[in-house]
């Protein structure tokens, strides 16, 4: 038998996962520009397929690849984690701004091309209702 009563232990001695008094062990440093990256690469996939608005799309995604770097190396220097948070905020902000300068780049084709059509929808002195209706036969083919 134990000189000790039921859920005491000798000093010096602790259960498994709890600490003696004083401190806890330091926890890493949170990595703030890695996290930020990966948020800022989530929003910017988030607004990219708006046409026109999915410019901030691209601000934000170059911000994010450069949170993203200082993050990756951030971790590196003092290993204070948030590596691959950094990575994958790097990685989507790079997806959204090639996505972003892909919908602008089809969204102006596609009105280029279709530009003398819908300079007729306006110029034939239509009410506003014949208007719509005329655009709409257009965009929808």
């Amino acid at each position: 038998m134990s000189q000790y009563p039921p859920g005491q232990y000798p000093p010096g001695q602790y259960p498994p996962g709890q600490y003696p008094p004083g401190e806890p062990p330091a926890r890493p440093a949170a990595n703030g520009a890695a996290v930020a990256a990966l948020v800022l690469g989530i929003l910017a996939l988030l607004f990219f397929w708006v046409p026109f608005a999915n410019l901030l799309a691209v601000v934000m995604g170059v911000v994010g690849i450069v949170l993203g770097a200082v993050g990756r190396g951030r971790a590196r220097r003092t290993g204070s984690g948030g590596a691959g948070a950094a990575l994958a905020g790097i990685l989507l902000s790079a997806a959204a701004i090639v996505l972003s300068l892909a919908v602008t780049v089809g969204v102006i084709a596609f009105l280029s091309s279709h530009q003398d059509e819908l300079r007729r929808c306006t110029d034939q002195g239509l009410t506003q209702q014949q208007q719509r209706d005329c655009v709409r036969d257009v965009l929808t083919g």
